[in-house]
């Protein structure tokens, strides 16, 4: 009986751990119901004046016809989950929205440097300008990819993973890195394309690369020579997030960051793959093996904020994440 009661038990309390709990599913508001909570809400606004509830009409209208997800760009109508932000500044974000809807870039650096603007209370023309920046970085990193692509690099599978790239090398922008250095990390690739693939998802990450590796306190020209070398050498997006992870690391065990780059420069000019190059820096005394990549170390970097509200601290991810899009 004790038995048969205790397997009884054990069976209820594995299916509570497999059933999906309320607080696991985010529930979401039908898109057609937002949209007409939406046009509800804008037709009832007391702050608007006839022109502006029009224009507000007309901006709802274009973003349905983007297909842009309703739930997603309610913070920058009236009647949101936030406090409303003043008419006409709500009409240049949207206008910001449709702008990233037509080119076909992702919305989520956008919102996210919106969300991150309200909270902190920034003025409504630092916010407006914060969004048009974000957009322009967007527009650049969507041309670079292509622009590479177009170079005879392999581009992403889809239009989900190349929005992914996007906001990769977008993050890397709003972090410092210029079109130029993109360009510059472009002919690294092209070089690539002599002697094997290489991918845009290479390229994104090489991007995201060199940026963590300036902010660990490296000089940006030799970063970004760093990034360059490692993607011409042949490193995949993996590989050069470990590079990267490889700079903290050293930098974290007390490492001066000038040596330490030369030290990974001459390594990856000798031909040594992404994993190796940890196990080099161990032997040579940079770091013990809790520092070392890929070791089961800590890893952990720096924490710089992009566009899309997150840290970085993890490399691109080699472009394997999934697009995330709000569409």
């Amino acid at each position: 009986m004790t038995r048969n009661l205790t397997a009884a038990l054990l069976a209820l309390a594995v299916a509570a751990l497999l059933a999906p709990t309320a607080a696991a599913q985010t529930p979401r508001i039908d898109p057609l119901a937002q949209q007409m909570r939406i046009e509800a809400a804008v037709r009832a606004a007391g702050d608007l004046t006839e022109a502006q509830r029009a224009q507000m009409m007309v901006n709802l209208e274009a973003c349905r016809q983007l297909g842009l997800d309703p739930d997603a760009i309610a913070p920058c109508f009236p009647g949101g989950p936030d406090e409303p932000v003043p008419p006409a500044t709500a009409l240049r974000l949207q206008s910001e929205l449709i702008r990233a809807g037509r080119a076909d870039l992702p919305l989520e650096p956008l919102l996210a440097k919106i969300r991150e603007g309200r909270m902190k209370n920034v003025p409504d023309a630092a916010l407006v300008a914060a969004a048009g920046r974000v957009n322009d970085d967007m527009a650049a990193a969507d041309r670079l990819l292509r622009a590479a692509a177009a170079d005879g690099l392999t581009p992403a599978p889809d239009p989900g993973a190349h929005r992914h790239e996007v906001r990769v090398v977008t993050r890397a922008m709003w972090r410092g890195l210029t079109p130029e250095d993109g360009a510059r990390l472009q002919a690294r690739a092209r070089e690539r394309l002599g002697s094997g693939p290489c991918a845009t998802a290479d390229l994104a990450a090489a991007a995201e690369t060199a940026v963590r590796i300036r902010e660990e306190g490296a000089d940006p020209e030799a970063a970004l020579e760093l990034a360059g070398l490692a993607l011409a050498r042949g490193y995949t997006a993996d590989d050069l997030a470990e590079l990267g992870r490889a700079v903290v690391s050293g930098r974290m065990a007390g490492g001066d960051v000038d040596r330490l780059l030369g030290a990974l420069s001459g390594g990856v000019e000798a031909g040594l793959e992404a994993g190796a190059l940890g196990r080099a820096l161990q032997q040579a005394g940079w770091m013990g093996p809790a520092e070392t990549p890929g070791a089961g170390g800590r890893t952990g970097g720096s924490q710089g904020t992009g566009p899309d509200g997150g840290h970085n601290a993890g490399g691109s991810g080699g472009g394997t994440g999934g697009s995330g899009d709000r569409r």
